[in-house]
């Protein structure tokens, strides 16, 4: 389910910048990655929140978009990472991808009521499972 359906692409942005940004520790500026390139710890946490917010779980996918939509490329910025660094930072960060998540979800079933009723942490962790396999099944072929 890609939740700009239900919200729209900009208020979703929205939702999603809230959601990292209630939860990312001071003083984590930097993620450094395989092959000693650096990239923002929060705009890769931004960028994973956002993507399986819209339905977009395998990180070659996520990259692709990044490549090729604005919204992507607007929570990118400076520099999409790689399908190798997506994918690491989620093992990494599994934890903090996670509570991200849960706060997305509490955040619009506060703000869109009982229409859209779910359980916010059963669906963070439903989306993180996604990813995890389409990673799996993309890797295996």
């Amino acid at each position: 389910m890609d939740l700009v359906d239900w919200v729209g692409t900009e208020r979703l942005i929205h939702h999603v910048l809230e959601a990292v940004q209630g939860g990312v520790m001071p003083g984590i500026e930097v993620q450094y990655v395989a092959g000693g390139e650096r990239y923002p710890y929060p705009m890769i946490l931004t960028l994973l929140v956002y993507a399986y917010a819209r339905g977009a779980f395998e990180s070659s996918e996520i990259e692709s978009r990044c490549l090729s939509e604005a919204d992507f490329r607007y929570l990118a910025t400076p520099g999409c990472p790689g399908p190798q660094v997506l994918r690491m930072f989620r093992r990494r960060e599994r934890s903090q991808v996670r509570s991200a998540l849960v706060r997305l979800f509490q955040g619009l079933v506060g703000s869109l009521g009982d229409p859209w009723a779910i359980d916010p942490d059963a669906e963070a962790v439903r989306r993180l499972e996604a990813a995890v396999a389409a990673d799996n099944l993309a890797l295996d072929y």
